[in-house]
């Protein structure tokens, strides 16, 4: 997907944004039947931080 955003951010582009709507229909889809489920912010940053410690 991210190969597919424009040289110009602020031009809207119709098939990006439609792939954008497919992957976020994607994603909802997913978490509505298990497949991902939704992460507490503070879990998300603390794991973040565990993995990135410096040695």
């Amino acid at each position: 997907m991210s190969d597919r955003t424009s040289d110009s951010p602020d031009l809207p582009d119709p098939s990006t944004d439609a792939l954008w709507a497919k992957e976020a229909d994607d994603r909802v889809e997913a978490y509505r039947t298990g497949e991902v489920r939704a992460v507490a912010l503070a879990e998300a940053l603390a794991s973040y931080q565990v993995a990135n410690k410096p040695l």
